[in-house]
């Protein structure tokens, strides 16, 4: 199942915020779905906790924290 056109908000934890587009793949379950589609691009990140944030067109908000 393919999720397009929704928004991803980052904020990390000196408030900086990443807003991005994109069509990712959804692959089972909301935790294998938010490693696959997001842990790599957290490896070489700065920043030791990141707040992702999505929301979809049925207006869902999944939260999710990931830690280095």
């Amino acid at each position: 199942m393919a999720l397009k056109n929704f928004g991803i908000q980052f904020e990390t934890v000196n408030r900086k915020k990443f807003n991005l587009e994109h069509e990712l793949e959804f692959c089972g379950s909301w935790s294998n779905f938010i490693y696959q589609n997001f842990h790599h691009w957290f490896q070489n990140s700065i920043y030791k906790k990141i707040q992702l944030q999505i929301k979809l067109k049925q207006s869902l908000i999944i939260s999710h924290t990931l830690f280095k």
